[in-house]
């Protein structure tokens, strides 16, 4: 386990890889943010499957589907991949930032009690 307030060393690679992700994903258009089974009840109408014979090809229930597709669970991501997988998708998860990590890195300071702040003393 890393000390509190230690810095962790990122890579390069992971950190420009990181940056152009974020860069995607803000440029994202807002039809795109839909929650999981907006887009499986798409895609398997569009595929004209049926939530019976999407069933049979992941090996989800009929049920556990028709309530993704409806909103009324909160659904695992390994859950999601073999349901798409089983439309011929692969499933892509990105991280979409609400603020930008420098910003977030700003207000975590400004969060610490008082005597963590420097302190300019009077004299």
């Amino acid at each position: 386990m890393l000390p509190v307030g230690r810095i962790t060393e990122v890579a390069v690679n992971d950190r420009r890889a990181l940056n152009q992700t974020l860069i995607f994903t803000a440029r994202a258009p807002v039809q795109a943010r839909r929650p999981p089974g907006t887009f499986l009840r798409g895609l398997r109408s569009a595929l004209r499957m049926s939530q019976s014979q999407l069933a049979r090809r992941s090996g989800v229930p009929r049920a556990h589907i028709a309530r993704v597709e409806g909103g009324l669970v909160d659904v695992q991501v390994s859950t999601l991949a073999r349901l798409f997988n089983a439309m011929f998708c692969d499933l892509l998860v990105l991280p979409l930032a609400r603020k930008r990590p420098s910003d977030a890195v700003v207000e975590r300071r400004l969060e610490r009690p008082d005597h963590y702040r420097w302190r300019i003393w009077d004299e």
